[in-house]
């Protein structure tokens, strides 16, 4: 049989190629039990992602004949692993609403969606069925990685923080203090579940609910200084009738975080906005810091992890990172 899908390829094919991308992978878990399985067609599936969160497991459809896959691919994971639970997301309307409230079919549940995996030594929890998102984002591990072998006796400042996971890596690895901002009580209310796994006692002002365009423009005027400054904002986000649009907005947001950032500190910038390429970002950062004064000695892009083959060729695999250090 062949399918009349994306790829035509035969479904008797499909656990071959996950095997493969199963293979391409096992270094990754040395280092954590959260990771992408397939990464559309950068594995094979065009149109479909898998991942994992310990025995939890995740099937995103982003192409109406990727539908074909899915039975096939559920059926593997029953097979291969001990699924407690399985979770199938609709991907393919690309408004705001379905991102709040994707569609979806859960075909096992043994122990519920939510969980806790270990990425690098340190915990994290998520849950499967909260939006589309499950609360720590697999492409951005070795970024957090990255920034918080940075932070040993520094101060950060972790804007459009989510659930804290830049902030529980920076605290893990001697951050004298961070501060996390967002707009969301509940993504922070996660974040302060994410330092407990870890044994990280938070101070009073680590958590701040607030817009962060506002909260940078409020300690601009307090004179506040950090040694790093993260900006990780959606692309696309309401809030307070206002819409926050990262490709309008960013820059400004830029300018500000130069105003806060040690003479020696460093800025690291990332979107998922496919389209703002590593090369338009390093280009903005530098003409922005010519414009505020500050000298960049270094910038340095970084994109996705291994477990994301492909990574830029399709809208649903897509990060711009760039790492800019002062002189």
């Amino acid at each position: 049989m062949v399918t009349k899908g994306i790829n035509r390829m035969t479904l008797t094919s499909i656990p071959k190629i996950i095997e493969k991308s199963l293979q391409k992978r096992s270094h990754l878990r040395k280092i954590t039990n959260a990771l992408r399985l397939v990464n559309g067609k950068g594995d094979g599936l065009e149109g479909l992602t898998l991942d994992q969160y310990s025995q939890h497991f995740l099937i995103q459809q982003f192409h109406p004949k990727a539908k074909v896959y899915i039975e096939t691919v559920a059926s593997f994971i029953k097979t291969a692993f001990d699924p407690q639970f399985l979770i199938v997301k609709d991907r393919t309307s690309a408004d705001g609403r379905s991102l709040d409230q994707p569609k979806f079919k859960i075909l096992i549940d043994k122990s519920g969606s939510k969980t806790v995996v270990d990425e690098n030594g340190l915990k994290f929890a998520v849950d499967l069925n909260d939006t589309v998102s499950t609360g720590l984002f697999l492409d951005m591990r070795t970024n957090r990685k990255m920034i918080g072998e940075l932070s040993k006796g520094k101060r950060i400042l972790n804007c459009f923080a989510y659930t804290c996971s830049f902030g529980v890596y920076c605290r893990a690895k001697g951050a004298v203090d961070v501060i996390n901002v967002d707009i969301s009580k509940k993504n922070l209310d996660k974040g302060s579940q994410n330092y407990q796994l870890n044994g990280i006692e938070a101070s009073k002002k680590e958590f701040v609910k607030d817009n962060c365009h506002n909260y940078l423009m409020r300690i601009v005027k307090r004179g506040e200084i950090f040694d790093v400054v993260i900006l990780d904002p959606p692309s696309f986000a309401r809030y307070d009738n206002k819409v926050f649009n990262v490709e309008r907005d960013l820059s400004e947001l830029i300018a500000l975080s130069l105003k806060v950032i040690d003479f020696k500190g460093v800025l690291f910038v990332s979107t998922n906005f496919s389209g703002l390429s590593n090369d338009n970002l390093s280009s903005k950062i530098r003409k922005i810091c010519q414009l505020n004064g500050k000298n960049p000695s270094n910038i340095t892009s970084f994109g996705q992890d291994s477990d994301f083959p492909g990574s830029g060729t399709m809208k649903e695999s897509f990060l711009t990172a760039v790492c800019t250090q002062f002189a």
